[in-house]
């Protein structure tokens, strides 16, 4: 690896956050958590070297992979040019991603951009993302109400996505070692949801959201969702709030809400 990076002049770059994945053994642990079925698209962000973009291409019909280093993209393009079923884009992804729908994502992430990434992904399409994280960060995601890391990030992140903490990665997977520990979360898109509409949708009101929310998903006319909103009991404080301005206290107290009122319709449906 390292008689690579002198070929072609290249120093990690901590400011893009260049911790290059190198074990062998980790690279295909994390393929094949991947679950990669035949003919399906993939799509690396941060392909790096691109040690572990070619052993994706073993498993898939098509490897996407994105790099915002022209010096890597230049790199990737000679070295994977043997091989036919990759495709490599220079650029941020994060100005990239939205429309490049595929069936896994997978990534060994620059950690800098974990949230803002998250957050992109929300509007992708995909069956199945594999990425490497740091430790901290994936408790934040899976993190639940009564625990220390439940933030507005972990309501994003369990509203929209099913994410498990797979396995922890040692420092010494990386070159060179991060200052952070790493983890591999999976993470599978959940059905469209009321609580994805509260981050969506949060230019609007809360009760704006919710009204339309009970009108889609419920299938109730405007006066039938006013009624159901009614039975929330929220506060009209929390109601002619923004979306985005309401705290994590907030977001709790609406999510209990939603959660009791969902239990009634289902009970009162049999």
């Amino acid at each position: 690896m390292k008689e690579l990076l002198k070929r072609y002049n290249i120093s990690p770059d901590p400011m893009l956050g260049q911790n290059f994945m190198t074990r062998a053994e980790t690279i295909r642990k994390i393929v094949s958590l991947a679950g990669i079925r035949p003919g399906e698209t993939v799509l690396e962000i941060g392909a790096g070297l691109g040690f572990l973009t070619e052993e994706l291409t073993k498993k898939s019909h098509k490897v996407v992979a994105v790099e915002i280093d022209g010096k890597l993209a230049s790199l990737l393009k000679r070295e994977l040019a043997r091989l036919k079923n990759v495709d490599v884009v220079k650029g941020n992804i994060l100005r990239k991603i939205r429309g490049m729908d595929c069936d896994v994502i997978v990534s060994n992430l620059p950690y800098a951009i974990s949230e803002a990434l998250l957050r992109k992904l929300a509007l992708c399409k995909f069956r199945r993302a594999v990425l490497v994280v740091p430790k901290g960060f994936a408790y934040r995601l899976v993190s639940g109400p009564d625990e220390r890391g439940y933030s507005r990030l972990s309501i994003f992140a369990r509203a929209f996505f099913d994410i498990k903490i797979e396995t922890e990665l040692s420092k010494d997977d990386f070159y060179p070692k991060p200052d952070t520990n790493s983890v591999v979360i999976s993470m599978a898109r959940k059905p469209e949801n009321m609580v994805q509409k509260l981050f969506l949708w949060e230019a609007k009101k809360v009760k704006n959201v919710l009204l339309e929310c009970f009108a889609k998903f419920n299938k109730m006319t405007k006066n039938q969702a006013r009624e159901s909103l009614k039975s929330l009991n929220l506060s009209n404080s929390i109601q002619e709030k923004k979306a985005r301005d309401i705290d994590l206290k907030g977001m709790k107290t609406i999510i209990k809400s939603l959660e009791i009122a969902q239990k009634e319709t289902r009970k009162n449906s049999f």
